[in-house]
């Protein structure tokens, strides 16, 4: 059953406070893996271009 007042409103994205490891050593901590080999978590930060 939708909704009625329909899909949440896009936020626009934020500059995290921590680093990109320790985001994904977060989400593999508290992911439901019963053993250590189960689990693959790939993770790529995009970095802004600097103009010249």
């Amino acid at each position: 059953m939708p909704c009625a007042t329909g899909p949440p409103s896009p936020r626009p994205a934020q500059t995290p406070v921590d680093s990109l490891g320790q985001r994904l050593d977060r989400l593999l901590t508290y992911s439901k893996s019963d053993t250590d080999d189960d689990t693959c978590l790939i993770g790529i930060e995009v970095l802004e271009e600097q103009q010249p």
